[in-house]
């Protein structure tokens, strides 16, 4: 793995001073413990590790705060995508980006609405992955029907060739099935 530059904020904690620095490292397990061995002072943890990012990651929130500071009142393309896509009227009708305090216009603040969401679903919904993620769909639906499909078909549908159903389809002709309006008794 290559190494490559780790930000390090670290905080005192005898007075509160809040210092930068770069640690040069291939992952963040080993920027941390590098990190943490700078931060020793004759054997005492005199500074308290508060982040550690890639350092391209904190100089572009820099950027972006520098940025900010510029948007009040002209007209600019959006930070996130380059597009002259932004309300010049009031910046206060674009987007609040959830990365930096920044504005992006509508298309970006919904994309990143919807990484958000999606991380979501990835760290807290794994075991349900094949609600939510259409590949997984997809390959559940490939697989062939279970018996317990077969059955009901076969119950509810005399006569048709459940030979080759694939859960996808079984799932399909179910769906219809149990969830078709009841006849009206008469009519």
């Amino acid at each position: 793995m290559e190494n490559r530059f780790w930000t390090v904020a670290y905080r005192n904690r005898d007075n509160g001073q809040r210092i930068t620095a770069a640690v040069f490292a291939a992952d963040q397990q080993q920027a941390q413990k590098k990190a943490r061995a700078d931060g020793r002072i004759d054997g005492r943890d005199v500074w308290e590790i508060e982040s550690i990012e890639p350092h391209e990651e904190a100089l572009a929130r820099v950027l972006i705060a520098e940025f900010s500071k510029k948007q009040q009142g002209r007209h600019f393309a959006c930070p996130r995508c380059g597009k002259m896509t932004m309300d010049a009227e009031s910046v206060t009708h674009n987007a609040l980006s959830r990365r930096a305090t920044v504005y992006i216009c509508d298309a970006c603040g919904m994309q990143e609405a919807l990484d958000l969401a999606y991380l979501t679903l990835i760290r807290d919904h794994p075991n349900d992955r094949m609600l939510w993620d259409l590949q997984a769909v997809r390959k559940w639906g490939k697989s062939p029907a279970t018996a317990r499909q077969l059955e009901i078909i076969k119950k509810r549908c005399k006569g048709f060739d459940t030979a080759n159903l694939s859960k996808g389809d079984a799932s399909q002709i179910l769906n219809r099935l149990l969830n078709e309006p009841k006849k009206r008794r008469g009519a």
